[in-house]
């Protein structure tokens, strides 16, 4: 059976009081003799936004996932998750060749987001993000995240 995670929400979607708050937290050390260290604890809101209630019915579908399942990750976005590679297919190593600052084509000095969550849990990475995507809440006027 294969299991794919996909359709992460691009922080594009957020609005823009929102979006700011989205935070990463910073890596932890990658010592292998360390086997209690977690390279990855979430992506964390930095504070709670007050949203709407939510009608009709409704399910949160994220409840009692098991990330070690997922074999495949499937990611959309804009620079931010853009790995330099628009098709799916194996990126290039996130090096840094002077004069391009850009690592292996991405708009990083290193890995997006969405790698070192596929490299975490030990996924593969199908990237079809692209840089320069833009998409807002006024592009999808059937799509209200918060009141």
């Amino acid at each position: 059976m294969h299991l794919v995670l996909a359709a992460l929400i691009p922080t594009a979607l957020l609005s823009p009081a929102y979006a700011s708050l989205l935070t990463s937290f910073p890596r932890q050390t990658s010592d292998t003799s360390d086997t209690s260290a977690s390279y990855n604890d979430g992506i964390h809101l930095a504070v709670g936004p007050q949203c709407g209630v939510p009608s009709g019915n409704y399910s949160d579908i994220n409840v009692g996932l098991d990330l070690q399942s997922f074999e495949t990750i499937v990611s959309f976005g804009d620079s931010y998750t853009d790995g330099g590679r628009e098709d799916g297919g194996p990126l290039a190593p996130p090096v840094v060749v002077y004069p391009n600052p850009e690592a292996g084509g991405r708009s990083t000095n290193g890995k997006v987001w969405v790698e070192n969550i596929a490299d975490d849990i030990g996924a593969r990475l199908m990237d079809y993000a692209v840089r320069r995507f833009v998409l807002d809440i006024n592009d999808v006027r059937s799509l209200k995240l918060c009141a």
